[in-house]
């Protein structure tokens, strides 16, 4: 039980220290992790003390890995924020003019809807081909789910072609593009009736997802409009939000995702096995516990070949295209408590197992330098797309440090440049009209003839 006390102290601490040695920023990267990991040792204990579903201990050792691993963010952080401190800051976004009530035309709003329709029945009528099952939505949800590599390990071959894939990926976009718009319009005064229309390819999006991936674009959409809400009131209105209101914002909204998670889990093939209660604290508290069992059972540092687990992204993109003749697929471990079943975890896990105490060290650190980076450009820059791009993938990053290790095995991928992409090509159809097009192409022959003149010259 020590050994619980002891991490929500450290965490505790960390979290202040951090807090105040970044200015306060309620979302300073090194403040978010530190956070998160306090509230998961936190559930993680409650479920010990009410003998819930852990009645796991944590050795001493797993302790000094989480805390070293938030210590070694915190410093990384700390490490980007003075190099480019002397970086002469950016306009302030609230005297951009580029930063106004957003208005999509109906066309634009019906061409969307109905690229999003028949992504629905798209993939629907695939996932009814690949399962046999149309007449039970749950039950085919389910049935797709255990074709994917997380439960079936001997075929996982079989699952929706890449153009409807490629498709999916736009539908997840247009629903991060759609809350940005109505955060930002509702933060100007404008009226809520006029955002409503921008409500319908979130909610197709969302189901699509759910169809496909389950509860975690879910996740990713809450975390980015929590995110997109904090920093662009700071730009609008020039000051920060009261951190106690904050704070009790982001707890509401934490517990209203895994609530409305714990739902939902029927509508998409789940078994409701626990109480909501139960459920809450294992989702939130399970990862460290679960990094601990796996420890005693000796799998941790087995790795075949280096950085296995933390750069499978980045293997699974060579051997693709054969530049490396090796390539470990995901496999899950499952851990059981009390019939529940956890496969996090935290972040720092996959560090440990392929390189040590001194990889959690060096990995953790330039985690930190990446993420912060995004986050400065998002926090400095004018373009809406830094901060979009920011809240869609370092904020997930950085909530689910606690659980599950996201920067080398995710985000560095081939499946990250094809977002990027599709970002972009969104970017320009949601925000920019024939005068900005014609700008930027007059940019670009600009800049191709100043090359010609140079080379001339």
């Amino acid at each position: 039980m020590i050994t619980y006390i002891t991490l929500i102290i450290a965490t505790a601490i960390l979290a202040l220290i951090s807090y105040k040695l970044f200015k306060k920023d309620i979302l300073s990267p090194s403040f978010i992790v530190s956070v998160t990991y306090f509230a998961s040792i936190v559930a993680a204990f409650l479920a010990k003390i009410f003998n819930l579903w852990n009645n796991e201990e944590i050795s001493f050792k797993i302790v000094s890995i989480i805390i070293i691993g938030i210590i070694s963010f915190i410093l990384g952080e700390f490490i980007i924020k003075k190099t480019i401190s002397k970086l002469k800051k950016k306009k302030d976004i609230n005297e951009d003019s580029n930063y106004k009530i957003i208005k999509i035309s109906n066309i634009k709003m019906i061409i969307i809807c109905v690229f999003l329709i028949i992504t629905f029945i798209n993939i629907f009528y695939q996932m009814v081909n690949i399962t046999g099952i149309s007449d039970n939505i749950p039950q085919m949800i389910n049935a797709y789910r255990e074709q994917t590599p997380l439960f079936n390990k001997e075929d996982s071959t079989i699952s929706i072609d890449t153009f409807a894939m490629q498709m999916y990926r736009a539908a997840d976009l247009f629903a991060v593009f759609f809350i940005f718009i109505i955060i930002n319009n509702l933060l100007l005064k404008d009226k809520i009736k006029n955002n409503l229309k921008y409500c319908i390819p979130i909610l197709i999006s969302i189901i699509i997802t759910l169809f496909v991936s389950g509860r975690t674009p879910l996740v990713k959409l809450f975390v980015s409009g929590f995110f997109m809400g904090v920093m662009l009131y700071r730009k609008y209105y020039n000051k920060e939000i009261n951190i106690k209101l904050l704070l009790k914002i982001g707890t509401m909204l934490l517990l209203g995702i895994l609530i409305i998670f714990y739902l939902v889990m029927p509508l998409i093939g789940r078994n409701q096995q626990t109480n909501i209660v139960n459920y809450i604290t294992f989702y939130l508290g399970s990862p460290i516990p679960s990094f601990n069992e796996l420890m005693d059972r000796g799998e941790v540092g087995n790795s075949e070949h280096f950085g296995q687990e933390t750069f499978s992204g980045i293997q699974a993109f060579l051997n693709r295209f054969g530049l490396i003749d090796y390539y470990t697929p995901y496999e899950s471990q499952w851990i059981n408590f009390d019939g529940l079943y956890g496969n996090t975890f935290s972040g720092v896990r996959n560090y440990y197992s392929d390189f040590g105490i001194f990889g959690v060290i060096i990995l953790q650190i330039l985690f930190a330098i990446v993420v912060t980076t995004m986050y400065i450009m998002a926090k400095n820059n004018k373009s809406k797309f830094y901060m979009i791009f920011f809240t869609f993938f370092g904020a997930y990053m950085l909530i689910d440090q606690y659980r599950a290790e996201k920067m080398f095995g995710s985000f560095i991928t081939l499946d990250t440049v094809i977002y990027f992409v599709y970002m972009i090509i969104i970017y320009i159809f949601l925000f920019k009209d024939k005068k900005d097009l014609k700008k930027l192409v007059n940019r670009g022959k600009e800049i191709i003839n100043g090359e010609r003149n140079y080379k001339k010259n």
